[in-house]
């Protein structure tokens, strides 16, 4: 199965705002997410 690293702050509305499509990109490609939180404070 392909993986998704996908680091992200918290914080950031970006990350907020992208998550739908990253979802969909994952379905798309059959690919599991793993998602890596990190802390920019």
């Amino acid at each position: 199965m392909k993986k998704i690293l996908y680091f992200y702050s918290v914080a950031s509305p970006f990350a907020y705002l992208g998550n739908k499509r990253l979802i969909e990109i994952s379905k798309k490609y059959s690919a599991e997410i793993i998602e890596k939180p990190v802390d920019l404070v």
